[in-house]
């Protein structure tokens, strides 16, 4: 089962954490209580009807993006090993709702970009926030791809109703070519 078939990821497995199964867990979740007791977790490999982890404990872990987690049948360090690199899934229909304004970021795969003036530009292919500086990769007819920062001083709207994705600048602003490469020497 992967995200494509109606899972998406909360998390991975990073490391053991002591004799006793406990394992490191890095959230991908804004929510906290996704590893709380009692939660179920699948794994890629899972049927999507058939979760294969339980959590039995938790606890904060050394930052606010880790926790520290006891799956159950994982309780000594031999057995969580095995499961180690794991990434964590849930339903895309067990999402928590968001605050209006709010989105999940493969929400924004396949909006149309617009320009300032309204102009499509191109569409959405993905929206990458694994890096210190998030991006937008946008595809175009004119420029093929184009990473735009997902900061709001250039995005000037969303629209996941209308399917839009509103730019405050040109797309031609974030275009790197021999010329511009030339021009910042």
């Amino acid at each position: 089962m992967s995200e494509s078939q109606d899972l998406v990821t909360v998390g991975r497995i990073a490391k053991t954490v002591g004799l006793d199964g406990w394992l490191k867990v890095v959230s991908f979740s804004d929510f906290p209580e996704r590893f709380e007791p009692g939660e179920k977790l699948w794994r890629e490999s899972d049927d999507i009807d058939h979760p294969s982890l339980l959590v039995k404990d938790a606890r904060c872990g050394k930052n606010d993006t880790s926790y520290e987690v006891l799956f159950a049948g994982y309780e000594d360090v031999e057995s969580a090993k095995a499961i180690l690199g794991e990434k964590l899934f849930v339903p895309r229909s067990e999402r928590f709702d968001l605050p209006e304004d709010c989105f999940y970021p493969d929400e924004l795969t396949g909006l149309k970009v617009l320009s300032p003036e309204g102009k499509v530009e191109g569409e959405v292919l993905e929206l990458d926030d694994s890096v210190p500086q998030p991006y937008i990769t946008v595809k175009t007819p004119l420029h093929g791809e184009v990473m735009i920062p997902f900061k709001k001083v250039f995005i000037a709207s969303i629209d996941l109703s209308e399917g839009n994705l509103v730019l405050n600048t040109p797309i031609s602003m974030h275009v790197l070519t021999t010329q511009n490469s030339k021009n910042e020497n």
